[in-house]
């Protein structure tokens, strides 16, 4: 049989759909490099927008899926890379930044809220997937990174401009850096934004895919002079679940609204916590819980308020044990209710994308009726966020998120 045509294997690739953009990834220009050898041998790469994109691996699953099963392809050869492009509408590369491909701005209405810790664990974890990151504290009064991130030095310069900070990958830059010791920052308004711009302007920050910036919390010259001198991204606002710091919040947010910065999402931080042997959710934080607001909790409050869709909460799992013997999952909901799930019949509702299938095409899991005993021993368990739990099999199937609704309506 003789080797397909690469058209060929555009056509199958092009089947595979972006689910933000809703296009297909061909006429995206996400396939590079494409050969096909005259032994039927399929070679090309598949570059993404981003390195830490969420639907890596299932876009890779589906590619050598689609490829595969074209007539006369004898392998398939996906090389998966990224390229973080520029954000729309920003000024000329001479001006503010130049190398800074994306940046995005971590702010919040009150203190104390965590968004300094979200700020750096965002920043380490773009860095983490392979991305080329820079973190800019930009809280002139009370600059956290340096503690943070262990980076207690002071930058050297090069050629008239500072040099960030090099640590965990990522490169640093704080008002503490420049400014060590216990000696109070005492500035003014305009000393403030000054102060920021400088950190922006007169540091070699190079080429970046991301640039994370700290903001200091509130409304005040800060946030007004990065969201008008710097060609944001976009803003994540960070708050905890209380009211009197969730309002303010919703206040910071609409600031930056107005300033036409997109905002990215509304973060509520220290809404539950982890405890326990199993590492599971224990319990909410009081005034989250269903039992303690049975009303509406304040985040969805005030994304009503905001004009976003409201969703009730999926359901909580207060414990989950796996019996390896047995080969079951037993989990407590917080109603105190119990259900127990067989392996067989957790892996047979895996709704990852290579076992339903995705964009028109068939799921693994309709065209087969057999699994081996590998692919139905649960291996491990890991909590995701506080929405559902990943679930690793002896066979090495690990892409499956059970949702706490889709495992809540599994029927044992």
């Amino acid at each position: 049989m003789s080797a397909p045509s690469s058209q060929q294997v555009l056509d199958a690739l092009g089947r595979i759909k972006d689910p933000d953009l809703g296009r297909d990834v061909v006429s995206l220009g996400m396939i590079k490099e494409l050969d096909v050898s005259p032994q039927g041998k399929v070679s090309f790469t598949f570059e993404l927008t981003t390195p830490a994109c969420p639907v890596r691996d299932r876009f890779k699953s589906q590619a050598e899926d689609a490829v595969g099963e074209i007539p006369g392809v004898t392998g398939v050869e996906v090389r998966m890379t990224a390229n973080v492009r520029p954000a729309f509408m920003r000024p000329k590369p001479s001006e503010v930044l130049p190398g800074v491909k994306q940046t995005i701005a971590v702010a919040s209405g009150k203190g104390g809220v965590g968004k300094s810790t979200v700020a750096v664990n965002l920043a380490a974890a773009l860095c983490k997937s392979g991305a080329s990151v820079g973190l800019l504290d930009a809280d002139i009064y009370g600059p956290s990174v340096p503690v943070m991130t262990g980076s207690k030095v002071v930058p050297q310069q090069s050629n008239g401009r500072l040099l960030p900070i090099d640590a965990h990958g990522m490169k640093l830059m704080s008002f503490g850096h420049i400014n060590p010791g216990s000696e109070p920052t005492i500035y003014r308004g305009p000393m403030v934004g000054k102060a920021i711009e400088a950190m922006m302007v007169q540091v070699d920050w190079g080429q970046l895919d991301y640039l994370v910036i700290d903001l200091p919390p509130g409304t005040g010259d800060a946030s007004l002079t990065l969201a008008q001198a710097v060609p944001l991204t976009g803003v994540a606002i960070v708050c905890t679940p209380q009211d009197v710091a969730t309002d303010i919040a919703i206040k910071a947010l609409q600031m930056f609204r107005k300033l036409n910065v997109t905002p990215l999402g509304l973060i509520e931080n220290m809404s539950w916590y982890v405890g326990g042997r199993k590492g599971v959710c224990r319990n909410r934080v009081a005034g989250r819980g269903p039992h303690v607001d049975p009303v509406i909790p304040p985040a969805s409050r005030h994304q009503r308020a905001l004009g976003q869709p409201l969703q009730d909460p999926d359901p909580f799992p207060t414990n989950v044990d796996v019996d390896r013997e047995r080969q079951v999952m037993e989990i407590t909901w917080e109603d105190g209710s119990r259900s127990t799930l067989s392996g067989e019949q957790l892996r047979w509702a895996c709704p990852c994308a290579e076992c339903r299938g995705e964009a028109g095409m068939a799921g693994r899991l309709s065209r087969v009726k057999t699994l081996s005993d590998a692919e139905l021993r649960i291996r491990d368990v890991t909590l995701v966020g506080q929405y559902a739990l990943q679930i690793a099999f002896e066979s090495g199937h690990a892409t499956g998120i059970y949702t706490f609704s889709l495992l809540r309506h599994l029927v044992a």
